[in-house]
């Protein structure tokens, strides 16, 4: 093909046209994606603040595999360690949150205590490795929830929840329970071990900030990704190859119902 041949075809009508929208398709898609974080990045504030009310299962102690597991997390570690990290993950959606208050639960005394326990300590996943609903209902009747404020998200912290289980949430009743030993990086395997409060780097198995920051997001109405039809990796809300992102539909469902749940805090409070 002899030069001028060659710009002739290369500048085609077709051709041209198709490199043009190219290139506008390519700018509107950084343009939508950067959208949130130019907007959620001003003024280095959260759009959204929404308040925890974490309890802490002070005299709860479960056993499994010869290990005695009882709560070691500390009201000093969630303020200063935890929540800072949650509020960094959350900060990709413009989401803040704060510890409105800490409390201690007591178990003692509780009907049926021993038996709820050991329900608790020996539940596991089915066989496509969905949890055992029935453990939050047993849990349930070891709190008094009549004690919860109503403009509050609850946060119940307990030594295990389960085989391979680290949290778990009741988005209507807004309320999380996460556990501070685990045994899901070997799949129940080895003994429950203390979950790491922070993760420093890259994902590897976890922590307790990245559990309550997912737990969180089922919370504010997210979902966990289709592992079949999932195109998108290093996600919060789970999947295959799980991490820190939110998608961009994800952040804005999460601000909506971030929104909707401050403005019914604030009437609640009014």
């Amino acid at each position: 093909m002899k030069g001028s041949d060659f710009f002739r075809h290369f500048f085609s009508m077709p051709v041209l046209l198709s490199a043009i929208f190219c290139l506008l398709f390519s700018g509107y898609v950084s343009a939508n994606t950067n959208a949130h974080v130019n907007r959620v990045a001003k003024n280095g504030e959260p759009d959204f603040e929404l308040p925890l009310c974490i309890h802490l299962f002070d005299d709860l102690e479960m056993q499994k595999k010869n290990v005695l597991m009882r709560n070691w997390v500390k009201p000093v570690d969630l303020q200063n360690i935890v929540l800072p990290e949650v509020n960094r993950i959350w900060s990709q959606a413009g989401i803040a949150f704060r510890i409105k208050s800490l409390s201690a639960v007591s178990i003692q005394g509780a009907p049926d205590r021993d038996s709820i326990i050991d329900y608790v300590v020996k539940a596991h996943r089915n066989s496509v490795g969905k949890s055992d609903p029935e453990r939050i209902k047993k849990l349930l009747q070891l709190i008094d929830t009549d004690l919860e404020e109503t403009n509050c998200i609850h946060v119940y912290l307990l030594p295990y929840l389960g085989e391979t289980s680290q949290g778990n949430t009741r988005r209507k009743a807004r309320r999380i329970f996460v556990a501070s030993w685990t045994d899901k990086p070997s799949g129940a395997r080895l003994p429950p071990e203390h979950v790491r409060l922070i993760e420093k780097g890259s994902f590897v198995d976890g922590s307790m900030a990245r559990t309550l920051a997912h737990e969180l997001g089922h919370l504010l109405g997210l979902k966990h990704p289709d592992k079949k039809t999932q195109a998108e990796y290093g996600l919060l809300m789970g999947g295959r190859m799980p991490a820190y992102t939110l998608r961009i539909s994800e952040i804005n469902s999460a601000r909506n119902q971030a929104a909707a749940l401050a403005e019914a805090f604030q009437q609640s409070a009014d």
